[in-house]
């Protein structure tokens, strides 16, 4: 099969969707097919290329901040690991601030229908050539950002004979609490555009039974070509030898681990950092024993939260982006992994899979009632669920966290049982199942 994948992230932009489209796009490189990805240009590498079987090529850049990235090369760019990652989160710099905040105050406000709207036209043009070029059996848009739709919306009039796939990340217009765009100016004609790539795609895949449920309540004429495809475990889980990560942690404290990043009204820091300070209180302690590491690009408002604690920021420990090859390293050296819980019923943090296939103890703080982490570690041994709202946490939760934290050191699941939780979460699984969707062969069980 002949594929064009449309996606602004990719190899080697370090974010969920890349991560989890570069191995699919590999696997099925790998399994025979010839693939052709279209993703936004990155410093460094050329417009085409061959990258370990898969034909990529770049046009546009996939927002103004990866413009002003690529004529002003900060120091620190978006979606690339620090080069030297050891407590190499930093604040912003003034001319990075200033774009953010300009972002967020002015041009949020007006962009239309994301921060990716500067990639539509150069990513359509070359999708143009694409197509007059080669003869593609399936189509594969990836979002968000929910430009790349667009494009494959384009690319299907054009070619109405190929068939397309709508892969949904993250919705674009049912985030009431974390907008994408200004809806008042344009949420009806956001809703609309999204019902029309429902409408018109072959086939929209989500990545929950929650997400698959909001698609079916608000867009019931899309429910029969709507399918889940789970997160995926990444092939740096099974390399050898793993990529080094040394982090020289005292042995004798407790390392808690973060991964992952912060959104507004969805997952924020405050609820864990109020926890923290409530179980330093019983447990004095921890002021010189606790040692909480956050791997992950944490933005400017989210600094803010942090300095609310002063009392506890002797704990910290930031690293920013890390290489996804290293993750596994700078998990195996925590003690606990903690998961901060989104508060809504459809969104899966991309991480969980990792989690799971870590094998080490993991606090997940539940916001909503179904949370979907707690229901996907169904079964795994080692995990607390601890239920937390914006207010100060309950004494339950405190004695609860503090419990299982303290008991948390050496312990792990064995692996086998990790590699058989997390067998059907594997590139090879699910692009599998994909093939088989796009080819017409829609008996197949859901991964």
């Amino acid at each position: 099969m002949r594929i064009l994948l449309i996606t602004p992230y990719y190899f080697p932009y370090i974010n969920p969707r890349a991560h989890r489209w570069t191995a699919i796009a590999e696997q099925w490189a790998k399994s025979g097919h010839e693939v052709h990805v279209l993703c936004s240009r990155r410093s460094g590498f050329l417009p085409d290329a061959d990258l370990n079987g898969v034909q990529v090529h770049r046009a546009g850049f996939n927002s103004l901040k990866e413009v002003f990235y690529h004529w002003f090369k900060p120091r620190k760019r978006r979606g690339e690991a620090a080069q030297t990652p050891v407590n190499a989160q930093t604040r912003p710099g003034r001319g990075m601030a200033l774009l953010v905040a300009f972002n967020d105050l002015v041009f949020k406000k007006i962009y239309f229908p994301d921060d990716a709207w500067v990639w539509y036209f150069p990513a359509r043009k070359r999708a143009v050539e694409l197509l007059e070029s080669y003869h593609f059996d399936a189509l594969v848009s990836v979002s968000l950002p929910f430009t790349a739709h667009l494009v494959g919306l384009f690319c299907k009039r054009k070619r109405p004979d190929v068939f397309w796939m709508a892969d949904v990340g993250d919705p674009f217009s049912l985030q009431p609490d974390h907008p994408i765009n200004n809806v008042f100016l344009y949420g009806k004609k956001s809703r609309d555009l999204e019902k029309k790539v429902l409408q018109t795609a072959d086939l929209t895949t989500v990545t929950t039974p929650g997400a698959q449920k909001l698609y079916a309540k608000h867009f019931p004429e899309a429910v029969a070509r709507l399918r889940v495809a789970p997160p995926i475990v990444g092939k740096e889980f099974d390399e050898k030898p793993r990529a080094a990560l040394p982090l020289n942690l005292d042995p004798d404290k407790i390392h808690l681990g973060y991964f992952g990043s912060f959104f507004k009204n969805i997952r924020e820091p405050g609820p864990f950092l109020e926890l923290v300070r409530a179980a330093v209180l019983a447990r004095p302690e921890w002021k010189t024993r606790l040692e909480i590491h956050f791997f992950g690009d944490i933005i400017e408002p989210f600094f803010r939260v942090f300095d609310a604690f002063p009392d506890l920021t002797h704990l910290f420990r930031m690293y920013g982006l890390i290489a996804r090859e290293q993750v596994p390293a700078a998990m195996s050296q925590m003690d606990c992994l903690v998961n901060i819980g989104n508060k809504t019923d459809f969104q899966l943090p991309s991480k969980s899979v990792a989690y799971l296939r870590s094998g080490k103890p993991v606090v997940n703080l539940c916001f909503v009632e179904n949370d979907l982490f707690e229901a996907f570690f169904e079964g795994y041994p080692l995990i607390e669920n601890i239920r937390l709202s914006d207010v100060a946490p309950s004494a339950k939760a405190v004695s609860d966290f503090v419990r299982f934290v303290e008991n948390a050191k050496g312990q792990r699941v064995p692996a086998g049982q990790c590699d058989a939780l997390v067998r059907p979460f594997t590139a090879e699984a699910l692009s599998l199942s994909l093939i088989k969707w796009m080819s017409g062969k829609d008996a197949v069980e859901q991964p």
